[in-house]
């Protein structure tokens, strides 16, 4: 029964794979270039039914090359291809699903071409043969030139789009990453952008805002020079100068914490006659039972009056860091370089 099915499977897929080859370009009724009306047919051994010819209509630039004539899909790289007289025979290696090698040869006339082509799947070994040929019909105007410019620009506001905002997000794999790294040639903005931030961030407020901006923030910082570790050490020494004992209970000032709380609470321990001090004391009672998970915020409930600076929560603009490679791999496939 397998052995039965398998060329008919296959001469679906071949015949999909040649449908796919003969997909037209733009066509316009009026202009100065050609438009040539090209008729094909397929067959292949083992073909359990006759697939009727196709006709289309395509429109070819004045100043073609001979490789325009030649049906073939985006996933398909002319290796070899020469002309002699009005012969141009050609060889083509296709990747996708079904990956494949063709051989084939036009014979050009006046207003006129024959083809042929013969096709070999690399996994299967099976093999089809398409004969193909054109004539021309009609003047029209080919905008395969501007699509392509129109495709290129696209990718490149997608490109500027994508490295703009990772300077914004501080995303390191984009400028630093290996595979990744589309926005090599702006590390300097990047890194301009990641010194601002550091900067910012020595003040308790613009710390927590910092601290948002990107889950792998020590590793962005370090890419360019930049210390998380002696940024917020410089966050917490100031918080300390100016009595935010909130942010410095906010976790992430433990050994200012455990500095203070022997000046502010009861005991050195997590109690404060002064309800400023819930912060800082419930932090440091947690440290001690060893309860204190880094950058958390004591619970609240207490009846002081101090709100506690409350814990980063994810950035929005790193959910599913995973997408980040995804979106890479987008662009570079649409990118003509």
């Amino acid at each position: 029964m397998r052995a039965r099915c398998r060329p008919i499977v296959h001469a679906f897929t071949l015949a999909t794979l040649a449908v796919a080859l003969l997909a037209p370009g733009s066509v316009s009724a009026q202009g100065k270039d050609d438009l040539w009306e090209v008729t094909t047919k397929m067959s292949m051994p083992g073909m359990p039914m006759a697939i009727p010819a196709q006709t289309n209509r395509v429109c070819v630039g004045k100043d073609r090359g001979d490789d325009r004539f030649v049906p073939k899909q985006d996933d398909c790289q002319l290796l070899d291809n020469r002309r002699a007289g009005n012969k141009y025979t050609f060889r083509m290696d296709c990747a996708g699903k079904e990956p494949s090698t063709v051989d084939g040869e036009i014979t050009f006339g006046g207003n006129a071409y024959d083809g042929k082509m013969h096709m070999t799947m690399k996994k299967s070994k099976d093999t089809m043969d398409m004969s193909f040929s054109g004539k021309r019909v009609a003047d029209c105007t080919d905008t395969s030139k501007q699509q392509v410019a129109s495709a290129k620009a696209q990718a490149e506001k997608g490109l500027a789009d994508s490295c703009r905002g990772g300077i914004d997000r501080l995303q390191w794999q984009l400028f630093f990453g290996d595979k990744s790294a589309v926005c090599a040639a702006q590390q300097k903005d990047f890194c301009a952008r990641a010194a601002k931030v550091a900067q910012d961030m020595r003040e308790p407020a613009g710390y927590r805002t910092g601290k948002q901006i990107t889950m792998d923030l020590a590793t962005s910082f370090s890419k360019c020079g930049q210390d998380l570790a002696g940024v917020t050490d410089a966050a917490c020494k100031r918080a300390v100068a100016t009595r935010n004992w909130g942010f410095v209970g906010g976790g992430d000032c433990d050994a200012d914490v455990r500095a203070q709380a022997t000046l502010h609470c009861a005991g050195g321990l997590g109690t404060s006659p002064d309800p400023q001090f819930y912060a800082l004391c419930s932090r440091n009672a947690a440290i001690s039972r060893g309860t204190a998970a880094a950058g958390t915020a004591p619970a609240s409930g207490s009846a002081s009056t101090a709100t506690p600076a409350p814990a980063p929560a994810p950035p929005a603009a790193d959910k599913g860091q995973g997408s980040v490679q995804q979106g890479v791999d987008a662009l570079r496939k649409l990118l003509p370089f």
